[in-house]
């Protein structure tokens, strides 16, 4: 498991439970198979018009690492594709995002989007930020920045959620560009779930459709942020009901 060290075979589990079968997903596939069963009621609307309810969708959620998923409709139903699509790499927008990018790549190692958009990836823009204003460093878990930059106590821990918000924004719009996802954009995951009210009062959707020419593209596509609270339980169910 990338940021894990779990290790595991489905042969030898299935040989040892004597199952007849045994599936295998992770849990941003069990994630997105939630998607199309959730109600109005799960979900929090962010910008955009309405959704197109046979249009292509797009989830992605920053925790430990970025999960990143498609869904499609097909003869038999909804398609989730697989993918990585949170190891792609970073596409810096603006002067702090071509700071941060010089700040990770200093460090010798190709910068993937999930190295910015996780737990860890705040930490990485919080020191970015320091660095760049030559001050030191006094958090370093991701957790601590989440506290003090909502309650405004570090300017730099709040910062840094702003700069966290922005690129999602843009990273979010690139994969509406990708599917044409006029089912819309869902949000998940351990890091935004914190950000629930923060992300309104972000420049979250402006970088959304900050897309050039293409802008008219995505500005009509909704962005959702998933509220229940166990939407991988949601879709694991889901995929079990529909591979039987």
């Amino acid at each position: 498991m990338t940021n894990s060290d779990w290790r595991f075979s489905a042969n030898a589990v299935k040989k040892q439970f004597e199952l007849e079968r045994l599936e295998v997903i992770n849990d941003f596939e069990a994630i997105a198979h939630a998607i199309p069963k959730l109600t109005p009621s799960d979900r929090i609307k962010i910008g955009g018009g309405e959704a197109d309810e046979q249009g292509n969708i797009a989830v992605l959620g920053p925790g430990t690492g970025l999960g990143v998923k498609h869904l499609t409709r097909s003869g038999e139903g909804w398609k989730v594709l697989a993918g990585e699509g949170g190891h792609v790499d970073f596409a810096p927008v603006d002067d702090n995002d071509h700071h941060l990018w010089r700040f990770l790549h200093a460090r010798g190692q190709p910068v993937a989007i999930e190295e910015i958009l996780s737990g860890r990836g705040l930490v990485n823009i919080y020191q970015s930020i320091v660095a760049r204003k030559n001050i030191p460093a006094k958090f370093e878990e991701a957790e601590v920045i989440l506290r003090e930059g909502l309650s405004k106590t570090s300017s730099e821990c709040t910062e840094a959620l702003h700069q966290f918000m922005n690129i999602l924004g843009s990273f979010a719009g690139n994969l509406a560009l990708n599917l044409n996802t006029k089912g819309g954009v869902y949000l998940c995951g351990g890091v935004v779930s914190h950000l629930r009210n923060f992300i309104l009062a972000t420049t979250f959707r402006d970088r959304f459709e900050a897309k050039g020419r293409f802008r008219f593209y995505v500005v009509d596509i909704p962005v959702f942020l998933i509220t229940e609270e166990e939407p991988g339980l949601l879709g694991a169910a889901v995929f079990l009901e529909e591979s039987r």
